[in-house]
């Protein structure tokens, strides 16, 4: 091995460096070597034991979006074939009240890809206009929706020129202009838990949007002193 040679070396064998090795060998046509000191490669992807005996825990962002690895899938088309393969958790998030112990489970797609399962637990946690409020913002923003293709054409094209609305300044454009529309103009201005009270009932769900919406991007920062 110590007279191996290569067209091109990447040290650290983490899932950015392995998908830039595989471009590079196939597209590219060129002979990559990969050096990792861990036991395996891309244990970005990987969950193992943590410090808690009987816990798996993540080595990786606690967030695994499918369109994360559309490219890939599209330009690797024999990716199953080869063992590839996402698998989603039963839950992608979820609520537990230090009050009186209760609990919501934000599903997946893949265990519940209508949402009626996730409204019906959170009918039960909150409050029906909750779960109702749930299943609208669903339809408006969830796979499949004319947002996501917004969204998917925004992260995988070049920036449009100064002064043209973006994929997504569209998409929300015409979402506001709807008879139906979740909120209005003002909503966008507003700090992330301000703008979470005005559409969930019960704080604990107000909170977790507020988090997801922030993890996202997709708001202002949390507004001090909320209680």
């Amino acid at each position: 091995m110590a007279d191996a040679s290569f067209d091109a070396v990447i040290i650290g064998g983490g899932t950015k460096s392995i998908v830039t090795a595989i471009y590079l060998a196939k597209y590219g046509g060129m002979s990559v070597g990969v050096f990792e000191e861990r036991r395996e490669l891309c244990s970005g992807l990987t969950s193992e034991i943590g410090y808690v005996p009987g816990f798996v825990a993540d080595c990786h962002a606690t967030s695994l979006c499918d369109w994360y690895f559309l490219p890939v899938i599209e330009d690797f088309p024999n990716w199953e074939h080869n063992g590839g393969k996402l698998f989603h958790l039963t839950g992608s998030a979820g609520i537990i009240s230090v009050d009186d112990q209760s609990c919501w489970v934000l599903y997946s797609h893949e265990k519940d890809p209508t949402r009626e399962l996730t409204a019906k637990g959170l009918a039960e946690f909150s409050s029906q206009r909750d779960a109702d409020t749930f299943m609208r913002l669903w339809q408006a923003v969830g796979k499949g929706s004319k947002f996501e293709q917004a969204f998917l054409d925004e992260i995988y094209n070049p920036p449009v020129p100064p002064g043209v609305p973006s994929p997504i300044e569209k998409w929300t454009m015409d979402y506001l202009a709807q008879p139906d529309c979740l909120v209005d103009y003002s909503f966008l201005d507003l700090p992330t838990i301000y703008a979470m009270q005005r559409i969930w009932e019960r704080k604990a769900v107000v909170y977790m949007f507020a988090r997801i919406s922030l993890f996202g991007g997709a708001l202002l920062e949390t507004t001090p002193g909320f209680e």
